[in-house]
């Protein structure tokens, strides 16, 4: 590569634009409870919106300076992202209706597949490193859990389900980052509290079974380190156990649901009748719209014409697969199983040749598993730090296989 080419300079040289990147997702992990949304009144968030488009700027002028340099694109689990992004843009322009919440759920949308491409190709030229990731990971695991805690014991009040998933989504990367010691037991602690006093069903459920699957690739991987391993799940089981035995009420009120004829009335969530909803009208649809969808984050607008509840303009299917399959049809259906399939072969992969990185990647791959069956991530900000995860973790894993390769010939 000539060092003197534009990429070289963008991607290579000034290292402080890693630090630079580390600083706004440090703000973007933070803003959203410093300025809490409010679905009545979208414009009211402006600092988090403009925060958003200064980072989406630097990933895209990132993405096309990286791309000049070392064609990221050959990797299959960029080109099938690539594919997701030119599919959302394709529908997003077709629609007829565009206003300034379809432009912010489209920015979502390709927000978290631009960060995949850059951090494949920083991660690549050691322009990010596992310092990086660190310095992310732990100040925003002790800052928003720390927060969430302080905010339970001043006004007793759980159920602040924003935070969980954004607070998961970091576990992975402190695995990631360090072995298994008093800070990172600290940062792991905090994050299983602020995570359990949300209540949020899914992603507890996300947490217990990501930490599970970490333990047992671990075992593989390094059998010292698995035994303390499990001695933290065991400790995780534990805390979720007090905390659980502690607010039993509101335990038991929490995970308990009702639904009242076809209404979509719940005591939580209710996605099941939001999956009645939405996959009855992918059936009813015609063979032009069961192939290729009924256009972007059309979804959106038909729960809002056939439920009673109006979460504000974001209402979604609550999994990633029932909202594909209606918005875009079988195709985008077929590209998202690539998608995991790509990302099932990186961790085989991983696993086979017992690479480091391989527990942390399982774990976070389960997170985005369970999420995107029974939550949501393709249309969520807070993925980007799964992004980040596969990025690094796919160009960390595929350069030292290929040296392992290479001096084996």
């Amino acid at each position: 590569m000539d060092l003197n080419s534009p990429a070289s300079r963008v991607c290579k040289k000034p290292t402080y634009s890693a630090w630079f990147l580390c600083v706004l997702l440090i703000l973007a992990s933070l803003v959203d409870w410093l300025f809490p949304s409010n679905q009545e009144n979208i414009a009211g968030r402006i600092i988090p919106h403009i925060l958003r488009c200064t980072i989406l700027l630097f990933l895209f002028v990132t993405c096309i300076a990286c791309h000049s340099a070392k064609r990221p694109f050959r990797s299959a689990i960029i080109k099938c992202a690539a594919l997701f992004a030119v599919m959302f843009l394709m529908h997003f322009i077709a629609r007829a209706d565009l206003n300034y919440i379809l432009v912010l759920t489209f920015a979502k949308h390709v927000y978290w597949i631009l960060g995949l491409v850059v951090f494949y190709q920083m991660a690549l030229e050691n322009v990010i490193t596992l310092k990086h990731i660190s310095v992310i990971a732990s100040l925003s695991i002790l800052l928003i859990g720390i927060h969430s805690i302080r905010e339970w014991f001043i006004t007793g009040t759980l159920y602040r389900n924003g935070d969980a998933y954004l607070i998961l989504w970091f576990l992975p990367l402190v695995f990631l980052t360090r072995k298994l010691k008093i800070s990172s037991i600290l940062l792991v602690t905090v994050a299983i509290f602020a995570i359990v006093f949300t209540m949020k069903r899914g992603a507890i459920i996300a947490m217990l079974s990501s930490m599970a699957v970490f333990v047992a690739v671990s075992v593989r991987i390094s059998p010292k380190e698995a035994k303390k391993y499990l001695l933290l799940f065991c400790l995780v089981i534990l805390i979720c156990s007090v905390i659980f035995i502690w607010r039993w009420e509101d335990t038991v009120l929490r995970w308990q649901g009702r639904h009242e004829d076809d209404t979509l009335v719940f005591l939580t969530s209710g996605r099941s009748g939001y999956y009645s909803v939405v996959l009855r009208g992918w059936l009813e649809g015609d063979i032009f719209e069961k192939t290729f969808g009924a256009g972007f984050y059309a979804v959106g607008d038909l729960l809002r014409k056939k439920t009673l509840h109006n979460h504000g303009p974001y209402m979604y299917a609550h999994s990633d697969w029932v909202e594909i399959l209606f918005d875009y049809g079988l195709v985008g259906t077929a590209l998202f199983v690539c998608f995991h399939m790509s990302i099932i072969s990186l961790v085989t992969k991983a696993f086979q040749h017992r690479h480091m990185f391989a527990p942390a990647l399982a774990m976070g791959y389960t997170v985005f598993l369970l999420a995107s069956i029974y939550s949501g991530t393709i249309m969520f900000h807070q993925t980007i730090f799964f992004s980040l995860l596969l990025g690094y973790s796919e160009a960390k894993i595929t350069s030292d296989l290929l040296q392992k390769i290479g001096r084996l010939k």
